[in-house]
């Protein structure tokens, strides 16, 4: 590095995988910024970025080789390994960016976002849980940010139809509506845009290509702790800064020969910032028994084009709610988290289930009165062992284990099991106190938006 020996700030080795099977180790580096040079061998070579393509030739058509493989398998294995790979996956299944997508406001539009000169606001954050609800870390940061870094603009986005809206501004928010005048001068101008979920609709088109600047920072806060192998999703978006809530979550996504592109450098154990409002919560008799079935995306698709098809909805509980309703008979408080992208869609529904159930900001205090938390791979298992519960992983339809939820969760003390009366069995061992939560796990401070700020004000991008 500039003439001397540098050690690396970072490193890890990647495993990439096809099928489930590692096919190449990549090796990621990170070294302190200069003029670099490698020696291989003896000899002194100049480090530059590759401009090839690996792109396997196409063959002329009706000549392929005896035993070749197929067209589209090389196209895959090129979108895999090629540099611009991520980019193709994306438009071929439909979520590129679109070009009119940043284009949809005019850049005369009135705005109050646009400074008027480049030394107004030297730093914009932009803030955002999703398009239309709060209440996920975000909010939390902002209220804490707004105060502690007073030179920092700060703008939290939100639709204006969204009933969280009045509830923000009334508590002195700065609030952009996504789909209205300035939000892309807003975006363009943000030197760091904070998000809890890549997956928003409305802004993961941004998360590739230009969406986002060289100069910009994109921090992922994240919706759940993410302790099941998700390396696909996560590899195919621009992510500067991913904040995670535990060791196993960090080491799941940075240790050496983990499928995930992301190193330490990337990677901040802060913990999220709405568990300083879960930490408060701690301490309090528990009482209940916590169900916490994952989402069907399946499910969520047909809702949104028959709200008819609750049938769908009915085998997908069907399981959980006889569980409930064994565990109620046998004495235990139950209650059901019913999942917030199914709720919107059928709301009668749920209403009608004749269980108690919890969604969004009342499951905090839910999390803290439970003894356990049942759930086939959803992160509010991981939320429930942050919060003192023991987890206890039950999958009634018997998938296999490809994703390493159960194994990862098994492996930090939860409690795997087949079938619904080994969870009957598990339930009466953690109420009688033959079972308890895992004290490495549960939270030990409110500091996590402190330490979040703190890292952000830094003058690095």
């Amino acid at each position: 590095m500039d003439g001397a020996w540098a050690q690396p700030t970072c490193a890890k080795t990647v495993d990439h995988r096809y099928f489930d099977d590692v096919v190449l180790h990549e090796r990621i580096v990170w070294l302190p910024k200069g003029r670099i040079t490698a020696v291989i061998n003896g000899q002194e070579l100049p480090v530059a970025p590759y401009r090839g393509d690996p792109r396997p030739p196409e063959t002329i058509p009706g000549r392929g080789r005896q035993g070749a493989s197929s067209p589209g398998l090389r196209r895959r294995l090129a979108r895999l390994f090629g540099p611009s790979g991520h980019q193709e996956h994306r438009q071929a299944s439909g979520t590129s960016p679109d070009p009119d997508a940043f284009s949809g406001v005019s850049s005369s539009a009135p705005s109050p976002y646009t400074a008027s000169s480049p030394s107004d606001w030297p730093r914009t954050w932009l803030y955002m849980d999703r398009h239309d609800s709060a209440g996920d870390n975000a909010e939390p940061l902002y209220r804490y940010a707004r105060t502690h870094a007073p030179s920092v603009r700060h703008i939290f986005v939100l639709e204006r139809s969204c009933p969280d809206w009045e509830r923000l501004a009334q508590d002195g928010f700065v609030l952009l509506d996504p789909t209205g005048p300035g939000f892309n001068a807003a975006w363009s101008g943000a030197e760091t845009i904070l998000l809890s979920d890549i997956g928003d609709p409305l802004i993961k088109g941004r998360l590739t290509g230009e969406g986002i600047g060289p100069d910009q920072r994109l921090v992922f806060l994240q919706h759940g702790v993410t302790m099941r192998d998700m390396w696909r999703w996560f590899n195919g978006a621009r992510l500067d800064v991913v904040v995670c809530a535990t060791d196993a979550e960090q080491a799941g996504l940075t240790a050496d020969h983990t499928s995930y592109t992301l190193t330490d450098r990337e990677v901040w154990r802060t913990g999220f910032p709405r568990h300083d409002h879960l930490y408060s919560l701690l301490g309090r008799e528990r009482d209940s028994i916590l169900l916490a079935p994952t989402w069907d995306p399946e499910v969520s698709r047909a809702l949104e084009s028959d709200p008819d098809a609750v049938g769908l909805l009915s085998a997908l509980y069907r399981p959980w709610l006889e569980l409930a309703a064994g565990l109620t008979q046998a004495g235990h408080r139950t209650v059901l988290f019913a999942h917030p992208k199914l709720v919107p869609h059928a709301p009668e529904w749920f209403g009608a289930l004749g269980v108690p159930a919890v969604t969004g900001r009342d499951l905090p205090e839910t999390l803290a009165r439970s003894w356990a938390v049942v759930s086939d791979r959803s992160s509010v298992l991981d939320e429930g062992m942050i919060a003192g519960c023991v987890g206890i992983v039950w999958d009634p339809r018997g998938r296999p284990d490809t994703d390493r939820y159960r194994s990862r969760h098994e492996a930090i003390g939860a409690i795997g099991v087949d079938t619904s009366a080994q969870v009957h069995q598990a339930v009466e061992d953690v109420v009688a106190g033959r079972v308890t939560a895992s004290e490495d796990l549960i939270l030990l401070d409110a500091g996590a938006c402190a330490r979040l700020t703190a890292l952000l004000r830094r003058d690095l991008i």
